[in-house]
């Protein structure tokens, strides 16, 4: 198998689990993929929801449970231990069985459009110089009512060896403006929907500790061009949908895009 996914649980997903998972099989169909799906939390019911949903997927999906109480989303370091970890225990798994294989990183929150994945391969297969390439996954920003834009950042560093000293990190913004297709070089993506090579989360190793600012997907970003030139860009046209507490209920944020971002859904 050269294409596996990966996908990380924390427990807390119980609330949009069902149209996460339908808009999961829809994304797998016709996918010549296996899926491994990473469980840290505690409750077994949650485990054995995933094992049901699991069956009903079109490719083949193995659910792994470690459960791991001294962590979670207490605050921000510790969220970010927690992601940190979850991927690095998976990608462990996926590299015993393929380590040149391409995976899909995916978070649970994250509903990809059909075809998405499809065009992410193929971007990353036309720019091999590339260290991952992401889709387009909406995310709340300032404001009241709060903006809704597209996560990629841009990384301004505040002094030389600001991705190296502790309690001194860069400057993030979101990546402005964004665009609405093709395939653009960015700073940082985010660990939603992500497209890279075993063989490069191996040669950029997942950071445990969070700079001011930044989160674990930031900094591989930022390490994968800086420490092994190897930039990741954005592709534009593969717009996600991404299931967040707005107001009180949980909503797919394409509802409320604010920027100049495309609204529709699909793959241009």
């Amino acid at each position: 198998m050269d294409l596996f996914l990966s996908s990380p649980f924390g427990g807390h997903e119980s609330p949009y689990l069902r149209p996460f998972m339908d808009a999961y099989a829809a994304m797998a169909e016709g996918l010549e993929a296996e899926s491994l799906w990473y469980f840290n939390g505690r409750e077994r019911e949650f485990y054995s929801n995933l094992l049901i949903f699991a069956k009903q997927m079109p490719i083949p999906v193995e659910v792994m449970w470690e459960p791991l109480p001294v962590l979670g989303n207490t605050d921000a370091i510790r969220k970010n231990n927690a992601v940190a970890l979850a991927h690095s225990r998976a990608f462990h798994e996926l590299r015993k069985r393929n380590e040149e294989a391409y995976v899909f990183v995916h978070e649970s929150d994250v509903l990809v459009p059909v075809g998405g994945i499809q065009r992410l391969k193929e971007d990353l297969d036309a720019h091999p110089g590339l260290g991952a390439i992401s889709a387009a996954v909406p995310d709340p920003r300032g404001g009241d009512p709060p903006q809704v834009g597209t996560m990629a950042w841009r990384i301004r560093p505040k002094h030389d060896g600001a991705y190296t000293v502790p309690g001194d990190g860069p400057v993030v913004s979101y990546y402005l403006p964004e665009l609405g297709e093709g395939v653009e070089i960015v700073d940082a993506v985010p660990f939603g929907a992500l497209m890279t090579r075993l063989s490069a989360f191996q040669e950029v190793p997942l950071a445990t500790t969070m700079f001011p600012g930044m989160g674990v997907d930031q900094e591989w970003s930022v390490n994968s061009l800086y420490q092994n030139h190897m930039p990741v860009a954005i592709d534009w046209s593969v717009r996600c949908g991404h299931i967040r507490d707005w107001y009180g209920k949980y909503d797919d944020l394409r509802l409320h895009t604010t920027t100049a971002a495309p609204r529709e859904v699909g793959i241009a």
